[in-house]
């Protein structure tokens, strides 16, 4: 006689192999030769994701099995010094040089109100 089966599925939660970032969920079934264990992918976990707000993103740690959440600092950055385009796909990153604000022409970035300032010494420069 065979265990009763209680769940042909369990619920599953995908992460993204090389950044551990959540990206989705989804069910793994029963293995029909055991009829105990589940066939889970290499990147998924059966380990729930914590709640999280829009703005953050669950980090997942394979050494602990958990999940961590984090600030969602993907996409484009401006370095506040050069204003050099830098683009993120991930979010182990530090952007305390950096700011989401896209720089106005002739601009530098003012650390009291933090936010790019027209340089107007640099506005009435000639450009040759």
């Amino acid at each position: 006689m065979t265990d009763k089966i209680i769940d042909a599925t369990i619920k599953i939660y995908y992460y993204d192999y090389k950044t551990k970032l959540y990206i989705g969920d989804g069910y793994a079934e029963l293995c029909q030769k055991t009829k105990k264990d589940y066939i889970i992918p290499y990147n998924a976990t059966v380990s729930a994701i914590p709640d999280y707000k829009h703005g953050e993103i669950p980090l997942y740690d394979e050494q602990s099995n958990n999940w961590s959440i984090r600030e969602d600092i993907r996409g484009i950055w401006y370095n506040k010094h050069t204003k050099e385009k830098l683009e993120l796909h991930t979010v182990n990153a530090d952007i305390s040089q950096y700011t989401k604000e896209e720089p106005l022409p002739f601009s530098r970035w003012n650390k009291k109100l933090k936010c790019w300032e027209v340089d107007a010494d640099a506005k009435d420069t000639p450009l040759f």
